[in-house]
């Protein structure tokens, strides 16, 4: 089920990323107060689904042996 949903925040983090990317080459033509909103919430959204995915990643106890480190 975390597996899904990790699954799931990265797949609409990589479609941010590349919405995100479209709209700031955009940026250099289309200088309205309307499309910098979108631009930032988009961006907003990007860190936000980024911050919950290392949430849910970074620390697993099976990878990381209950916190113990393995140094053979």
């Amino acid at each position: 089920m975390l597996i899904d949903n990790i699954g799931k925040l990265k797949l609409r983090h990589n479609f941010l990323s590349k919405r995100v990317a479209k709209m700031e080459r955009e940026r250099e033509t289309i200088r309205d107060t309307q499309h910098k909103t979108i631009l930032t919430e988009l961006k907003k959204e990007k860190l936000l689904l980024k911050d919950e995915i290392n949430r849910l990643t970074e620390f697993d106890y099976d990878q990381h042996q209950g916190g113990v480190e393995s140094f053979r």
